[in-house]
């Protein structure tokens, strides 16, 4: 089932969310972008961790994607700034189970 992240506008109507894409592989970053642009959302693809929080400076996405393992800082070190300033995250991640992912890092 399809389901889709939809912010309500204060001023009527709805807006698809904005979303980041933190993903260090280009296949899984493109698979993700074409199905958010099929449903209608703008997105942003960023590939490495270090490039994350001065992008987050000056965007202020509705929603970020994330990826545990990345070049530069990792998904879980950047969660300290995100939770700062209240943005919803998902993690995604090619590890498998959640003991791996727990013992990363």
């Amino acid at each position: 089932m399809l389901k889709y992240f939809i912010i309500i506008n204060p001023l009527g109507g709805s807006l698809l969310a904005y979303l980041f894409i933190v993903e260090d592989e280009d296949a899984i970053s493109d698979l993700i972008a074409m199905n958010l642009s099929l449903a209608g959302y703008t997105y942003r693809q960023i590939y490495n961790g270090d490039k994350l929080l001065p992008i987050l400076e000056k965007e202020n996405p509705d929603l970020i994607l994330l990826d545990v393992m990345l070049p530069g800082t990792d998904g879980f070190s950047l969660m300290e700034s995100i939770r700062q300033k209240e943005i919803s995250v998902i993690f995604i991640t090619a590890k498998a189970g959640a003991e791996a992912i727990l013992s990363y890092g």
